[in-house]
């Protein structure tokens, strides 16, 4: 079922006049699918399920494929919201908290019955979340397995380690969802993301361990956990500043207490012995990790909502260490997360050497042996491919033309 959400000339003008008056938040669209309001919701755009592939122009969003829930009564809207997952980077703290180091976790943020299962780092969810992401998710409902009525009941948040409120989102209402971050040393923080926050809290206060945050948010299936340590440096990442905070991204639960950090593990999604997951994939040279659109300006506007359609990586999968994943976030003519036909080829065997190469994209999700387009792919420099993807053709002798798209480190 192909749905057309066309946004009309005012609600474009309320996004400038917004994002004039608000200067220190980004505003962005939030494509939303839920299941019936008993109050009106500030929304705005983001995909908030990962089994939903959308396609964007200037001119209208195409809702192209969903796996969500025969269950789930879909409603699709547009309106405003400040920016959770690539709002600008926080300025600096003014709160010395005389300590630097690594915090400890002593609480898990929902309690361990009322979530369902955990996540590593690294899930792709394109546009806003093309490059893997920095945060963990723990799930309260689970997306593949709906029941009904099974949003209604919210879950208590808590604190999992203590410190002070030193950022946070401006909430529009008391029904929405915030983005809160929580500095436990003056080089180690954390955030939580899409929650509903208690009205008491804001910048400066205390935070305790296991302290009562708020309550999930009825528009997500999960909480956001992410940590940022300053003593991490990921070096997988060919131009850091393209990345942010995301440099200093560790995996939140390397810093929860045993035997609470093992529960935890138990929970995780990922297979094998590593449960805390990859983000940083870039190999000189190589195809595989982040790509940008030529021209993208390298700094804080990458990550901002502008840039999404404009990012693209060749990484693998969360959950299943060595599954490559091909993850893109707009301008071409196929856009969401695929796998590759069989697997194969590894894009970090992939080199100028290579030639150009055909990618044969299957769903990422079913069906492994339909081939759904092909990508065809060249490095034409050290830190330079070019991109074109065909629908709906598998072919090897496929050549570049007008429609194709060149990309940067």
């Amino acid at each position: 079922m192909q749905e057309h959400v066309h946004l009309s000339l005012e609600l474009l003008l309320l996004r400038l006049l917004a994002s004039l008056a608000c200067p220190d938040a980004l505003c962005r669209w939030r494509l939303c699918s839920y299941r019936g309001l008993r109050k009106e919701v500030p929304w705005g755009f983001e995909i908030r399920f990962s089994r939903i592939v959308l396609t964007a122009t200037s001119r209208k969003l195409s809702h192209m494929h969903s796996r969500v829930s025969n269950s789930l009564t879909l409603f699709l809207c547009i309106s405003l919201l400040s920016c959770h997952d690539a709002e600008p980077v926080a300025p600096s703290s003014p709160f010395d908290l005389g300590v630097s180091g690594p915090g400890t976790f002593t609480v898990a943020p929902i309690n361990y019955p009322d979530f369902v299962y955990d996540t590593p780092l690294g899930s792709l969810n394109p546009p806003g979340h093309t490059v893997p992401t920095d945060h963990v998710y723990f799930y309260w409902v689970d997306p593949a397995n709906r029941r009904p009525g099974d949003m209604d009941s919210l879950r208590t948040v808590y604190a999992p380690g203590s410190g002070i409120v030193d950022w946070m989102l401006p909430r529009t209402s008391t029904l929405a969802d915030t983005k809160i971050e929580v500095k436990m040393t003056n080089t180690f923080r954390y955030y939580i993301d899409h929650l509903l926050l208690d009205s008491a809290i804001t910048i400066g206060t205390r935070i305790k361990a296991g302290q009562r945050m708020g309550l999930t948010s009825p528009e997500a299936y999960a909480l956001d956990l992410g940590v940022t340590n300053d003593d991490v440096v990921l070096r997988g990442f060919i131009v850091p500043d393209r990345y942010g905070n995301s440099v200093h991204a560790d995996s939140p639960y390397k810093y929860f207490v045993q035997p609470l950090r093992d529960s935890l593990y138990a929970k995780n999604t990922r297979v094998g012995p590593d449960k805390d997951g990859k983000i940083d994939y870039d190999i000189a040279g190589r195809l595989v990790g982040g790509w940008f659109l030529k021209g993208l300006p390298v700094g804080d506007s990458t990550m901002a909502p502008t840039g999404w359609t404009r990012h693209l990586a060749f990484v693998y999968d969360m959950n299943i260490p060595g599954a490559v994943r091909v993850s893109i976030g707009g301008v071409m003519s196929m856009t969401g997360v695929f796998a590759l036909f069989q697997n194969t080829p590894d894009p970090a065997g992939i080199s100028i050497a290579s030639g150009k190469v055909s990618l044969k994209l299957v769903s990422a999700f079913d069906r492994p042996t339909l081939i759904m387009g092909t990508f065809l792919v060249q490095l034409i420099a050290q830190d330079t491919i070019r991109t074109e993807t065909f629908p709906n053709l598998n072919s090897d002798t496929l050549q570049f033309d007008s429609k194709a798209s060149i990309y940067t480190r």
